[in-house]
């Protein structure tokens, strides 16, 4: 059971090659990684609607599932909510398994083997992680970005929780915020009449009639100088075919610039460096009263050598040169949205050196189509959302797959990024002073998914630091040892409950998981208030706006919609099992935090769905595969409350 699987021995043969020193504490690292990606498949396959899984029979020793072909697998009983590893070992038919990749291989069921791989990477790169990321601190961190780096195991839930196929080694200690590098941004130039704006673009991201879009350096070396960015076929200025490495021209050509023949590397050996051909000059544009772009992350689509610390010196090398007079506008959902700075935007030092010589290859200096030096920023939780000087959070377009979903950018989102991010505004107001939405300053995409950012207030905005609050992600707030408190955690659930539940009775349901959802402590580590950021996913109910009187935001396409099980869902999932159920850490906790919070909480439809019934959750294991099924797929947890007298709620 002990054999090294290929994936790990993968990362084991690159870390011989770049970084030595980690190569023990990698291997010390498996069978804990192995046991965490495990227990997170054995709660999908003892809870989730897998159809060749037939029937479960709980008993003394545990939970025997019973498969379609007679087979049975047996392991302990499974808590849907806990987050510590405690499966080490099922067994299949009598044969014991410790890895999760060859338990799947070997149930040989409907699109097993490609799952097998992810989580066999997802084993491989969590080990990575838990081997290069620094002991955490007794010292609570004083920035942003210092917490968000201290979640190394990814999402609690999901087998696929630290899988990042296309990641190299050395690339997941470049870019890995648990790791705690500095990455360096590029911005590459477009032209603005190019581009979908909406919100205001600062003059720090512009030159002259440009806008410099900041790009991250892995999509840079493996997306955009391979064609993923640029113009579509019929476009003008680069003929169909003709995109970096295509047949017909040579890859990474910059605008007139020399040629750079196709394959070779800019300034590294371990990361092909290099900028798509056409990605300077996009010429797609989204048309005022087009069709709605399905947005969103893609489901279904897919860190260099040792990482820069945190304490890597940055080297400012002069802002570039603005436009002040310049003012584009774009049309965006056929009204006007000026493109010059927001007049409380941060300002971003822009131009700073990436010649650091551990910077990977296609962040380096004068990659080809990225302007020389870049913006040092730090990673956040998600990777492709990071920190830069002065306060900003920058989202930028990443085609790969983390956890489940491809992390780029649609133009659906981007055209809806203003409007979400002002209506969001307004309704926080009405939450009693609970939450607080970080607003989008300024969103932009040239043409594609693939080429585009978002840039939003830091959740930071939103505490007194200078009074000693604090805001944490809540994915962060196992590491403070704050929820081992009965009383602390019945609170935290209290304030997430009452402010989410209300927000629900107006009219939207939050996408609230520990990443998206925040919380603003007090000197002593009190729950005061709620911070929540990245609205690209919430669901907004017109129906129940207008029954509220609020005036209903001119949206269409997926964000929208009037069902209550899809809004119930949205919040239950993300919220309930999902924030509160991680932070908890087992059914038990969860349970009796859930007692004491709905006590105090108004009646209504909503709380009576949440106590009475099973919790939905997203099926994360039927989603990935089910690769011809498009959308959330769900099931149904037991519901961890008691007998409750005011909802007759029970045990299920």
């Amino acid at each position: 059971m002990h054999r090294p699987h290929p994936a790990e021995a993968e990362i084991a043969d690159e870390l011989a090659e770049i970084r030595p020193d980690l190569l023990s504490r990698y291997a010390n690292r498996l069978p804990g990684a192995r046991a965490a990606v495990l227990t997170r498949l054995w709660r999908a396959l003892a809870h989730e609607p897998l159809p060749w899984i037939t029937g479960r029979e709980r008993g003394r020793d545990g939970l025997t599932l019973r498969l379609r072909d007679g087979r049975r697998l047996h392991g302990p009983a499974a808590d849907p909510y806990a987050t510590g590893a405690y499966v080490t070992v099922v067994h299949l038919d009598g044969t014991a398994y410790d890895h999760p990749a060859r338990l799947m291989t070997a149930l040989a069921v409907p699109h097993g083997d490609d799952f097998a791989a992810e989580l066999a990477h997802s084993v491989a790169s969590l080990a990575l992680s838990r081997a290069g990321a620094e002991p955490l601190s007794e010292e609570w961190p004083l920035s942003d970005w210092e917490w968000e780096q201290r979640v190394v195991d990814g999402h609690p839930y999901h087998p696929n929780c630290r899988s990042r196929p296309g990641f190299s080694a050395a690339e997941q200690l470049a870019y890995g915020p648990e790791h705690q590098p500095i990455v360096h941004l590029g911005t590459v130039p477009v032209r603005a009449s190019d581009c979908l704006v909406t919100g205001e673009w600062p003059d720090e991201l512009r030159d002259g009639g440009q806008l410099l879009l900041p790009v991250h350096p892995w999509q840079t070396a493996h997306v955009l100088n391979r064609g993923g960015g640029g113009e579509r076929a019929g476009g003008p200025g680069i003929p169909a075919g003709e995109r970096a490495g295509g047949p017909d021209v040579t890859g990474g050509r910059r605008a007139g610039g020399p040629d750079i023949p196709a394959g070779e590397r800019a300034g590294g050996p371990d990361v092909p460096g290099g900028q798509h051909a056409g990605a300077p000059d996009v010429r797609d544009r989204q048309q005022a009263g087009g069709p709605d772009v399905p947005g969103g992350e893609r489901a279904g689509g897919p860190n260099a050598p040792d990482g820069q610390r945190a304490g890597s010196p940055d080297n400012p090398a002069g802002q570039r040169a603005s436009s002040p007079d310049n003012r584009d506008r774009q049309r965006a959902g056929g009204t006007d949205t000026p493109a010059g700075r927001h007049a409380g935007a941060p300002h971003i030092p822009a131009g700073q050196r990436a010649g650091d010589p551990h910077t990977p290859a296609g962040q380096r200096a004068g990659a080809p189509g990225i302007r020389d030096g870049g913006i040092a920023a730090h990673p956040l939780m998600s990777l492709r959302t990071l920190a830069v000087p002065g306060g900003l959070h920058v989202k930028t377009a990443l085609s790969a797959r983390l956890t489940s979903s491809v992390r780029d950018i649609s133009v659906y989102s981007v055209g809806l990024s203003a409007l979400l991010s002002s209506f969001a505004e307004s309704l926080a107001a009405r939450a009693d002073g609970l939450l607080h939405v970080t607003r989008t300053l300024g969103a932009a995409a040239a043409g594609t998914p693939d080429f585009a950012a978002v840039l939003r207030e830091s959740p930071q905005t939103y505490a007194a630091t200078g009074r000693g609050e604090r805001v944490v992600p809540v994915a962060a707030l196992a590491t403070t040892g704050l929820p081992e408190s009965p009383a602390w955690l019945a609170d935290f659930t209290r304030l997430t409950l009452t402010v989410g539940l209300r927000l629900l009775e107006l009219g939207v349901a939050l996408e609230a998981h520990g990443q998206n959802l925040l919380v603003v402590l007090s000197p002593t580590g009190a729950p005061l208030r709620l911070v929540y950021r990245d609205l690209a996913d919430i669901r907004i109910s017109p129906a129940r706006l207008t029954r509220h009187g609020i005036p209903v935001p001119e949206l269409t396409g997926r964000i929208v919609t009037d069902d209550e099980t899809t809004l119930r869902r949205k919040l239950f999932g993300s919220l309930v099992a999902g924030a509160l159920a991680a932070t908890a850490g087992s059914a038990q906790a969860l349970g009796t935090a859930l007692e004491a919070a709905v006590r105090d909480l108004p009646r209504t439809p909503d709380l009576a769905a949440l106590v009475e019934g099973p919790l939905p959750a997203k099926a994360l294991t039927l989603m990935r595969m089910s690769p011809g099924t498009p959308g959330d797929q769900w099931a149904r947890l037991p519901n961890p409350l008691a007998p409750h007298p005011r909802f007759g709620a029970r045990r299920i």
